[in-house]
């Protein structure tokens, strides 16, 4: 299996919400939750995807310049 990771697409989030759901609840984040992730931190939201382009996970980073922490 070829796995690739890339940033992910604000198209996706769905998606990457039904995988939080699916896995995470109900400690999973509300769907306006990840688009405001995206919205702050769209660099380090990367998911990861199969040779037939279906997303099969995510990780979001997040960085804190303030306090110089990520």
């Amino acid at each position: 299996m070829n796995i690739k990771i890339r940033k992910i697409r604000f198209t996706e989030i769905q998606d990457i919400s039904e995988i939080d759901k699916r896995e995470f609840e109900p400690m999973n984040y509300p769907l306006f939750v990840l688009k405001q992730y995206y919205d702050l931190f769209s660099e380090l939201f990367l998911v990861t995807e199969d040779e037939n382009k279906e997303i099969l996970g995510y990780i979001i980073g997040g960085v804190t310049i303030a306090k110089n922490e990520g």
